[in-house]
Parts: structure tokens; sequence; C-alpha cells
């Protein structure tokens, strides 16, 4: 078996290990490859078995913000793949630790990732592996408050004027991935075929803040998934967008966070919130140090702050 690095000149047999992985036609997981290129740099390595593919370990740099406004890059896990062929033999555990040798190699100071509870299995048994559970990302739901009709913000499928961007302009006291108007373009806008709603607050031609949503619920009760938000004024910012769902006919807002994600906050002091006890899809927040300095704050869920649409 060959163990090494992948870069687009690998893209056909990339993408086709990856369709018959993750049951996608191998047309859009040619996109997810070519557009994760785009967000950062992508460190992956494959096994190889002759001219096929056998298994792929990939992870995306990152910045991560700190509590004392320092930032650290570290390796978001993507995805782990294994064709059926070839399962069984420790191919992950071969192709992995290149992948985060190259992270430390580029700066990183630890793998993150948001593992689904299968994953947790794996993170939990396997020592070589090396990913420790910070903690369970929490289901929320928040109660869209009667209409208001004063909203100064509009609701759209179009992501704002590029020119309008600018820089990050919230920033937290915890832990957390650094985001931009550019950021949020990349990470939802340029997705290759998901599509996204935005509410835009934007006040004498000055971008205020963008939200980033989806539509979800049942034709009876409508309500939507919040993904992000990014302005410079989260509470209201997010006290327009909930003003323009309740006007557009939206009942509820469901949203996963850490326990001191600043939306979180911002959301409680607006309107009712309730923690969802049970969830058919929990997301654990995970990490694997890659140098001995961390400091212990780096494994407080408290001190974190993530949302979903943050999973990629």
């Amino acid at each position: 078996m060959n163990i090494r690095p992948l870069t687009l000149h690998d893209r056909h047999a990339w993408s086709a290990l990856l369709a018959v992985c993750f049951e996608r036609s191998p047309e859009q997981t040619g996109q997810i490859i070519d557009w994760l290129q785009k967000m950062d740099t992508v460190i992956a390595w494959g096994a190889w078995d002759d001219d096929q593919l056998a298994a792929q370990y990939a992870c995306l740099m990152r910045t991560v913000w700190l509590p004392d406004g320092g930032a650290a890059r570290v390796g978001m896990s993507l995805n782990m793949a294994v064709h059926p062929d070839y399962r069984g033999q420790g191919l992950i555990k071969r192709v992995a630790a290149p992948v985060y040798n190259t992270v430390r190699d580029c700066g990183g100071v630890a793998g993150i990732g948001f593992s689904n509870a299968e994953g947790v299995q794996v993170d939990k048994h396997s020592k070589s592996y090396g990913y420790q559970v910070i903690g369970r990302m929490q289901s929320l739901l928040a109660l869209v408050p009667p209409r208001r009709n004063t909203t100064q913000l509009v609701l759209s499928e179009q992501f704002p004027p590029l020119d309008l961007m600018s820089s990050d302009v919230h920033t937290s006291p915890c832990y957390h991935f650094a985001t931009s108007y550019a950021t949020l373009y990349d990470r939802f806008a340029a997705h290759p075929f998901r599509q996204y709603h935005y509410g835009i607050w934007q006040e004498a031609g000055v971008l205020r803040g963008v939200v980033v949503f989806r539509p979800a619920g049942s034709r009876v009760l409508h309500g939507v998934s919040l993904l992000a938000a990014l302005g410079d004024d989260l509470d209201d910012l997010l006290c327009h967008w909930l003003s323009a769902l309740g006007d557009a006919g939206y009942r509820y807002v469901h949203v996963l966070a850490s326990p001191h994600a600043s939306i979180r906050h911002a959301l409680a002091t607006i309107t009712t919130l309730l923690p969802l006890p049970y969830s058919r899809s929990p997301f654990y927040l995970t990490t694997k140090p890659l140098c001995d300095d961390l400091p212990a704050s780096w494994l407080d869920f408290a001190a974190w702050d993530c949302i979903g649409g943050e999973i990629l």
C-alpha cells in the first residue's frame, strides 16, 4: 500500500472514493473537494493500491481566536473514508498520522472536529487516533416573538454584495473560529449545491450584520435552523432578524450551540430559549492536542463559542 499526500491531481479517484463512502455522486464529491480548497489549506493523505484509492483522511486548516485576543492555527477534521473492499485493515491510522504531522508542521497546535455519536465511539476507543471529547453541542429552540413590523432587516436568498463586506466585526471572550463576512460567503454562499437563506441588516449603505439560516419544520409549523450570525451588535441583529421571521410567518428557531456561545446568550435576552433534551443526531466538539503547551482551558467546553453552522 502506497501512502502519500492527495492533491487536485488525484481529484478523479478522490471524488470516486468519497462518492462510494458517502452515497453521493462523484460530481458532487468533486465539487466539495474544489469548494474546500478555496476555504483554506486542505491537508489530505491517501492509501493507494496501485491505481485504486483505498482510503483517505483530510483536515482543513482553520484559525481559532483565543480568549486573550491571540490566534492559533488548527486542523479541522473533515472526513475519513475507506473503500468497502479495504475495510478492517487499519488504513485510517496510517493515513491520519501523516495528516496531523503535516498540520503540526504548518503551525497547527491541535486537531479540532465535530463528531457524531458514531465518531465519538471511535474517538473513545482509539488510542492512536488521539481525539478527546470536549463536550456535546446543545440543541435549543427559540420562540419567534409576535410580529412587530419594526424590522430594518431583509430576508433574502442572496448573500449581500461583496463590496459591502468588512473584516471580523464580532469578537468573543471564548475560543472561537475566526469569522468574517468573507468566510461566511465562502462557507455558505459559495457551497456548490446547498442553498441557504440570509438575514441582511443594512443601514445607509453600511452592512451592519448577516444571519445565515435554513427553513425547517412542516407545512403547519414553520421554523428555521440558525447556522451563523455576524454583526457589530449581535443582540440588535438577532432582534431584527426574529422580527423579520415573525413577519414572514416563522414560529421557531432551532440552533445547535455550545453552552456559552454568544449567539445563544443573545437569543436568550430577546426571547424564550428552550433546551431540547433529545437529539436524533448529536454532535460533539472534539480535539487532538498536537503540542505540549495548550492551556487547560482548551479542554473546557465552557471556554468555547461554537454554533452548528461551523460543522462542515
